[in-house]
């Protein structure tokens, strides 16, 4: 398998890419869903200890994640892209271009929103201790209640269209039994 993609296959920069943003969105949107299950009431309680062992991750996962975006960004400009199978339908096709940029730019602000959520609640941008990230909007208690609301509902927004689009991908392999999945998954041509 080489770097590029093909017109049958992804190629393994795409699957890297693909596969490292899935595991980093999956475990940051599982440690807000811990943190939250296990002190509802009190979750966003920036005393509590949950959230004060947590949330560092979840903010330096979400920044991890914003360099993936822009690598897949760059990386799809300049490489290849498998063609569809013959039996998908127009529709089709259109309903995986939209799912996948509605992905990207769900992703985008789920990202930039958290950021913005952070810098309008006076927070550092820290990832990882290796470094701290500037402020992009001034602390703002209004702006901090909006993008708290913007942030929230695209994370769930990414998880329903993440949702539909693995539905999709099994639907491919299992019923129309065609190569979409094969393509993409890791060590397969």
């Amino acid at each position: 398998m080489g770097l590029h993609s093909s017109t049958t296959s992804w190629g393994a920069a795409a699957k890297v890419l693909h596969w490292l943003m899935a595991i980093v969105i999956l475990v940051d949107t599982y440690i807000v869903w811990f943190i939250v299950n296990q002190d509802f009431e009190n979750f966003r309680d920036q005393s509590t200890q949950m959230f004060r062992l947590l949330m560092p991750w979840h903010k330096a996962l979400g920044f991890i994640a914003l360099a993936l975006l822009i690598l897949r960004l760059v990386w799809r400009q300049i490489d290849t892209r498998p063609a569809y199978p013959a039996t998908m339908t127009p529709w089709q096709r259109t309903a995986s271009s939209l799912a996948q940029n509605g992905l990207y730019g769900l992703i985008a602000v789920s990202i930039l929103t958290g950021w913005a959520r952070v810098s309008s609640n006076g927070s550092p941008a820290n990832v990882f201790n290796w470094f701290t990230l500037p402020a992009i909007v001034p602390k703002d208690e209004a702006l901090h209640a909006w993008t708290e609301i913007l942030h929230d509902w695209s994370s769930w927004a990414i998880i329903a269209i993440a949702a539909i689009h693995a539905a999709a991908a099994l639907k491919h392999h299992f019923i129309d039994r065609d190569n979409v999945l094969r393509s993409m998954l890791p060590f397969m041509r």
